[in-house]
């Protein structure tokens, strides 16, 4: 592990210290098992340092018309940063119960405005046309990140952008005709990485995402 792994690791536990401090749980990882979920398709709630999401928002020049939904937002604290930015809609989508339950305790005195919680299936969720800007922290396998893509592109009616942090399913990406436009550093040896996708002139894309 080298010295910059080592001091965000240091810096993560200082920070989790100090969230219990202040009665709050953003960073402490959670597993599917503890979940009741399988771990061959959901992957584990944690949170990245959210600083480096800061230059993939100002490449964006996000404006009062940008909505974002997190694709697995564990605990909120993403959607805490997001704050930040003048969107007009947050949105956290979590399968787990427990999770946003978590979250909406941690966010109870932010603005209820534009926050918007969605415990459900991010393959089934239908509402992903609400939003322009999507983030996801590797949250899931192949197999259900497949589902999510087709139903972002089948409902898409305006240009959107893709925000994937730690992008191991990024051929499925492509593949659904969004495309590549930049990536940024994380602060860990993976990276963030920037897409974009307009639909065609009838709003439906046929896509296959699998030969």
């Amino acid at each position: 592990m080298g010295f910059r792994k080592i001091f965000i690791a240091i810096k993560r536990k200082i920070f989790i210290i100090f969230d219990l401090l202040r009665n709050k749980d953003y960073l402490k990882t959670v597993y599917p098992e503890e979940l009741g979920l399988d771990s061959s398709r959901y992957f584990k709630s944690s949170t990245c340092d959210n600083y480096y999401l800061k230059e993939v928002f100002n490449y964006i020049k996000i404006g009062k018309n940008d909505s974002i939904i997190d694709i697995g937002s564990g605990k909120g604290s993403a959607l805490k940063f997001f704050l930040q930015y003048p969107f007009i809609k947050i949105g956290g989508l979590e399968i787990s119960e427990k999770l946003i339950a978590i979250s909406k305790r941690n966010l109870k005195n932010e603005n209820q405005n534009i926050l918007f919680f969605f415990n459900d299936d991010a393959k089934n969720f239908d509402r992903y046309d609400q939003f322009n800007i999507y983030y996801a922290y590797n949250p899931c396998g192949e197999e259900i990140f497949d589902g999510i893509l087709e139903k972002i592109v089948n409902s898409a009616s305006n240009k959107k952008y893709l925000i994937y942090n730690n992008p191991t399913c990024e051929e499925l990406v492509i593949k659904s005709g969004f495309t590549f436009i930049k990536d940024f550093d994380s602060g860990w040896e993976h990276r963030i990485k920037l897409f974009s996708f307009t639909p065609d002139k009838d709003n439906k894309v046929k896509i296959q995402l699998k030969n």
